[in-house]
């Protein structure tokens, strides 16, 4: 997995290469790339930098998630997809909720998305309704 970052248009300041990884690992898509990469490094460029870094999956709860209330949790649910920890289905989606709710997206694609996404996570792939509700897009 590769992540490119690079400073936002609109911005007037120039933030560093963590703060473009944490505002990244903020958004609601983003969260399960990371969780479901086969690999166990991923590659992160940064636009005007010259070499790539390389962040272990195993560090990404603590260097990117770090700040956000969920660290706890996002580092359970690591553990659980790079196989040092095994979740059972309840807390799998729970904690998976917990984590997705807790995430940011710039406009919402559809009213289910939250659910969506942590259908991604469950391996799941049922049909996207665009007429759901938040509530029936979970409970399918």
């Amino acid at each position: 997995m590769i992540i490119a970052l690079g400073q936002p248009s609109a911005s007037r300041t120039k933030h560093s290469a963590d703060e473009l990884l944490r505002q990244w690992g903020r958004r609601l898509w983003c969260f399960p790339e990371v969780l479901l990469s086969p690999e166990d490094e991923i590659q992160i460029c940064v636009r005007g930098h010259e070499a790539p870094q390389t962040l272990k999956k195993s560090q990404f709860a603590a260097r990117v998630w770090g700040g956000d209330s969920d660290v706890h949790e996002a580092s359970q649910l690591l553990g659980h997809y790079t196989g040092s920890l095994t979740l059972s289905r309840l807390e799998l989606a729970v904690l998976g909720l917990r984590c997705l709710y807790r995430r940011e997206t710039s406009s919402q694609h559809l009213p289910g998305d939250h659910s969506y996404a942590l259908m991604g996570l469950l391996r799941m792939r049922p049909e996207v309704d665009g007429t759901d509700t938040p509530f029936q897009a979970f409970a399918r």
